[in-house]
């Protein structure tokens, strides 16, 4: 099976669930596509055309969160999503797709990728996550403090040196 039959198929089936899902209350959605093309059944639709009654039934509202994947009660909220993105900033990842994040979350929650999280395991990982902030800072911290004080005198004094400046 080609890209091409896998990705119409895809296409097809979010705008046939958009279609029963809006049927159920009442919207006619196939009536509307049918409007909109007239020529046209679903199987003579072209990808263009699909994109773009799908692009349409989103911005209208009737698609929503069936379009951008999982949306269930145990996915992640969007202020989990919010922190993540702030401390991976702090910590100077590069966003979800960083191999450090995936690697953090297989061993912390045993997925295959962070868009598998559930809203438990990504609450685990930001705190690991939030724990290795501390500690580099921490560490920058106490070698700010080592480099201020070099043994309890000022950074530019080597009177106990002997050398004058």
């Amino acid at each position: 099976m080609n890209h091409y039959a896998t990705e119409q198929a895809r296409l097809f089936r979010i705008l046939h669930f958009a279609v029963q899902i809006n049927q159920r209350e009442g919207i006619d959605i196939a009536g509307w596509i049918f409007r909109t093309y007239p020529d046209s059944r679903y199987s003579t639709l072209t990808d263009g055309e699909l994109r773009e009654i799908l692009t349409h039934l989103t911005g209208a509202g009737f698609l929503g969160h069936f379009v951008r994947g999982a949306s269930g009660w145990d996915r992640p909220t969007a202020e989990q999503q919010e922190t993540l993105e702030a401390v991976l900033q702090e910590l100077g990842w590069n966003g979800t797709g960083d191999p450090r994040l995936i690697a953090l979350a297989r061993q912390v929650a045993g997925v295959d990728h962070v868009r598998f999280l559930t809203r438990w395991d990504l609450d685990r990982v930001l705190r690991r996550l939030r724990s290795k902030c501390r500690q580099r800072n921490a560490a920058k911290a106490k070698r700010l403090q080592r480099r201020r004080t070099l043994d309890g005198r000022k950074p530019n004094d080597y009177s106990a040196t002997g050398v004058s400046v």
